[in-house]
């Protein structure tokens, strides 16, 4: 397994527990379970847990493997990254556009931030799954 494919597993897993608890707080705060002010501290706790998250694997996979994390991408995994960015901005756009659906349904500005935030966390997602499926497939 590549250094780039061990990362985008590190970044699956880190986004999925990190907007897995922000979005089960944010429903929870819409059932009136949790106060829906305390999202946003939610919110910036789960983002600096991801930022320290994210350093630490990736130090110590780079650890593990110092020559591997070094070697600069080469035209494959160049190519990797460009069809799941494209996976992503698909995903992304269309997410944003239902987002903001939402707004003919009676939502407000808290829920359409929400819907874009999980628009930009599905086409996060989707981009590391496709990283993993493309490695994977051409391996």
């Amino acid at each position: 397994m590549s250094f780039r494919e061990k990362t985008a597993w590190i970044s699956l897993v880190s986004l999925l527990l990190v907007f897995g608890i922000y979005f089960t707080a944010v429903g929870l705060a819409m059932a009136g379970h949790l106060q829906y002010s305390q999202t946003f501290s939610w919110f910036l706790q789960l983002v600096l847990a991801f930022v320290v998250l994210q350093i630490v694997l990736r130090l110590i996979v780079a650890k593990r493997a110092p020559l591997d994390a070094k070697v600069p991408a080469d035209e494959r995994e160049t190519l990797i990254g460009l069809k799941a960015d494209r996976v992503a901005g698909y995903l992304l756009a269309i997410g944003v556009f239902v987002a903001i659906f939402t707004l003919h349904l009676g939502a407000g500005r808290g829920e359409l931030a929400h819907a874009v935030l999980l628009a930009f966390a599905i086409s996060q997602l989707a981009k590391h799954v496709a990283v993993i499926v493309l490695h994977r497939r051409d391996a």
